[in-house]
């Protein structure tokens, strides 16, 4: 038997379907395989992944998954810290969230992984797209000499043990820490483990601890590390504490539900705890892990996601991550097999994430051993307990984890050199900002400063019509007109590029840098990265288009 498919993607976690249903809606066809049924009533309750940052929500919102999750999860602005004595040392607006001035999404979103799978499933399959398992692969292999463009070949053994040969374009591992694509293509994952251990549980509670649903809580425990207690959707509990040596040796890693449990009781003291409902609950050894390299150009193979990177759980990063992979990986990829982007376009999607991932990375070695109740190396001799150096490293990277930050090095995409200069970086987020239509996620932006004075778009009213920009299959065009008028081309005195919105308080042009004197062109990544600046005139536009040019096929 033989299947034939524009991508092929192994696993059927959160990321590989994010990235199905992505692929999806642009019409790409996908076969998606796994080798365990997620769907199935006796597959388990799984816990890990639970929070999602504002950059990830701001992805979800562009791909229309936020509003459903949000109906699940639960928004999160609230922290409270409690001494190891019961007292409350700090209750306010969350550390993660300090500094978020750009988004609308000035929360996080406590839901779990399970939830967020099957919404991403779902959408998928309103595009036709499914999951096939189980499935479990066991070759890979690529061929130049094939006469059309399906150089990937694949087989996997189905439900019946029978062999299964796919033929595809190319291939996206999504299949976890242990990833059979990531090993049959010989990709080192580099890394290390350590001698700390952590537990996290999910469970229905009661508790006499003071607001144990504003959000994030955490408490500084003399013989469990610092107590993670998160509120998170159908009304349960995320709780986390680490195993110190003794307890370690004590229960292992076949720690029973009983003993996590009773532990847990320990590490909440002097609060009390009782368990109504105990969903999950895991031990695990700390360990931070990355490919050498997130594709194989020369395969067609890509990594995303935990088949990509690994971290503890400590940051709450993994699935944020992921998602991030997914969202910078499938824009590139759609708009090359849709034949309007240059395969060239594929070739910085390793570096870019991989240079963010390894940020993390070094972040979270700090993060995991500080709440395992130790101290790392290079704060030994620090006189502060782990919990307080904790709270110092957090509210120095609090930016980073919210995810909005992250940038990108100057490449052919994100074009530093031939920029105009204006209030915003190359390579950088570009900020929300409300237009008449909030929420908009553009491929390039006119902003026209101030109709009201002529010099500023007289050249454009001369303009030749060859010299105009035309949208294209790769350019989207946009105006963005500052206050508010009746009709956009009486208000600017010529035809409009594209659809057209009013920027009513001008704050978009102020927040995106650029003089109400001065207008500009900003060309802006599917991901919603500013990849390219150029002034407001003839010459302006001729830079957009030798721009384009270059990511053309």
């Amino acid at each position: 038997m033989s299947r034939e498919t524009d991508v092929l993607i192994v696993g059927a976690g959160p990321i590989g379907l994010l990235a199905t249903y992505m692929l999806a809606r642009q019409g790409i066809t996908t076969l998606t395989i796994d080798k365990e049924d997620k769907t199935a009533s006796d597959y388990p309750m799984t816990g890990r992944a639970c929070c999602l940052y504002p950059r990830t929500l701001e992805f979800l919102d562009q791909l229309d998954l936020y509003d459903d999750l949000a109906q699940t999860g639960f928004i999160s602005r609230g922290t409270v810290t409690y001494e190891k004595t019961g007292s409350r040392i700090a209750t306010g607006i969350s550390t993660l969230l300090h500094g978020v001035k750009d988004s609308y999404f000035d929360h996080t979103l406590h839901v779990r992984q399970k939830y967020c799978e099957d919404a991403f499933r779902d959408a998928a399959a309103k595009h036709g797209a499914k999951v096939t398992v189980p499935a479990t692969l066991n070759r890979i292999a690529v061929s130049e000499e094939t006469p059309d463009d399906y150089k990937v070949s694949a087989t996997y053994l189905d439900a019946a043990g029978d062999s299964v040969e796919v033929r595809a374009k190319y291939l996206i591992a999504c299949d976890g820490g242990k990833s059979a694509v990531r090993k049959l293509a010989g990709i080192p994952f580099e890394g290390e483990s350590s001698v700390h251990h952590l537990v996290r549980m999910d469970a229905v509670v009661e508790t006499d601890m003071p607001e144990p649903r504003l959000g994030f809580a955490f408490i500084h425990s003399p013989t469990h590390g610092h107590i993670l207690w998160t509120a998170i959707d159908h009304g349960a509990t995320r709780i986390g504490y680490g195993l110190n040596a003794a307890l370690f040796q004590k229960y292992g890693l076949e720690m029973s539900a009983e003993d996590a449990m009773y532990e847990a009781k320990q590490a909440v003291l002097p609060f009390k705890l009782e368990f109504k409902q105990l969903d999950w609950f895991t031990v695990y050894v700390i360990q931070q892990r990355i490919a050498e390299k997130f594709h194989d150009h020369s395969r067609r193979i890509y990594l995303a996601g935990d088949a990509a990177h690994t971290h503890s759980s400590a940051a709450a990063q993994g699935m944020n991550t992921g998602i991030h992979d997914a969202t910078n990986l499938c824009w590139r990829l759609a708009g090359v097999l849709k034949g309007t982007l240059h395969p060239r376009v594929l070739s910085t999607y390793s570096d870019e994430q991989r240079k963010a991932t390894q940020e993390l990375i070094a972040i979270d070695k700090t993060i995991s051993v500080l709440v395992s109740g130790h101290k790392p190396e290079h704060l030994a001799s620090s006189p502060k307990s782990p919990s307080e150096l904790l709270q110092e490293f957090l509210k120095g990277v609090y930016a980073f984890n919210s995810g909005l930050p992250i940038n990108y090095e100057p490449s052919f995409i994100n074009d530093k050199a031939n920029s105009l200069a204006i209030g915003l970086d190359i390579g950088h987020r570009v900020p929300d900002t409300l237009l008449h239509k909030p929420g908009l996620r553009l491929p390039c932006l006119v902003f026209t400063g101030d109709p009201a004075r002529p010099p500023i778009l007289e050249a454009i009213r001369q303009m030749k019509p060859q010299d105009r920009l035309i949208q294209t299959p790769v350019m989207d065009l946009f105006t963005i007109v500052p206050g508010v008028g009746f009709q956009f081309d009486e208000t600017l005195g010529f035809e409009r590029f594209g659809n057209a919105y009013w920027d009513t308080e001008w704050k978009a042009h102020l927040e995106f840098g650029i003089g109400v004197a001065q207008g500009a062109c900003l060309v802006v990544r599917p991901d919603g990265i500013l990849a390219f600046t150029a002034a407001l005139s003839v010459e302006g536009f001729e830079n957009v288009r030798r721009y384009f040019s270059e990511l053309e096929a």
